[in-house]
């Protein structure tokens, strides 16, 4: 047996995170939120601006004869950004989430525009296959409870073909284990 004694290395005390940051985001906490920039709080109203110019210029090449429930969307979406940006003001974790998320929504609403530029605008993808954003609002609108009904039967078979993969995985795994003639003709398959 020995008895020789390891040196100890010191304990070095590693810095502390400071007490204005947080350490996962790197923001401050206690401190005032700075104001948002005006062509970040700008960007979706803009944005939405932007989109209802373009739907109603190429509203005319689109099939689905009733736009308006995409209209009201668009509008409904600037003026809740309008209204956000109001608040902002007041609260500071609006102003946090704001400076984080107005950004994205402005780049998703730009994809939105693509897709209808390239529907319903220049018409390069068939019309069956792929309609326009405004053709799709308006099915999910109109037809909300046959596709409720269709996602919950989806839903239904995903849990259940999960639950019984699982159970049969289990079982599986238990008599491979456990029996050597299981092992024999189960391992090869596995």
């Amino acid at each position: 047996m020995s008895t020789a004694s390891f040196p100890v290395k010191d304990t070095t005390s590693m810095a502390a995170p400071t007490p204005l940051m947080v350490p996962a985001t790197g923001l401050r906490a206690n401190a005032e939120a700075p104001r948002l920039r005006l062509p970040t709080m700008l960007a979706v109203p803009v944005a939405c601006a932007a989109g209802i110019a373009l739907h109603l210029l190429v509203r005319k090449n689109d099939p689905e004869p009733d736009t308006t429930s995409y209209l009201v969307f668009l509008s409904g979406l600037m003026a809740l950004s309008l209204l956000m940006g109001i608040v902002q003001a007041f609260v500071a974790s609006v102003r946090n989430w704001l400076a984080h998320m107005l950004p994205i929504v402005a780049g998703a609403l730009g994809c939105l525009y693509v897709w209808e530029i390239v529907t319903s605008g220049f018409r390069w993808l068939p019309l069956p296959y792929f309609p326009s954003p405004a053709s799709v609002l308006r099915s999910l609108l109109l037809d909300w409870e046959l596709l409720f009904d269709s996602t919950w039967h989806s839903l239904l078979l995903l849990i259940s073909g999960y639950i019984l993969g699982a159970f049969v995985g289990i079982v599986t795994g238990i008599c491979v284990g456990w029996f050597k003639q299981a092992r024999y003709w189960g391992m090869p398959l596995l």
